[in-house]
């Protein structure tokens, strides 16, 4: 399957952040709050345009509940 495939050809951890974002946005897309939340605890800081990003969406999650 393609979600097992993806890891493996990522080599940094910018990549790694924006895999594991992407995956967060779709856990919210498809209501699975809690498990998006866990995502984007994993999430490092990279950046503060990218940190900016996982808030955003952090804060979407916590209005939903």
């Amino acid at each position: 399957s393609l979600h097992y495939a993806l890891p493996i050809l990522i080599k940094y951890e910018g990549e790694r952040a924006m895999f594991d974002l992407n995956r967060a946005s779709l856990l919210y897309d498809m209501e699975r709050y809690r498990e998006a939340e866990n995502v984007l605890r994993r999430i490092p800081s990279i950046n503060p345009t990218f940190d900016a990003m996982c808030e955003s969406l952090r804060f979407k999650i916590l209005d939903a509940k």
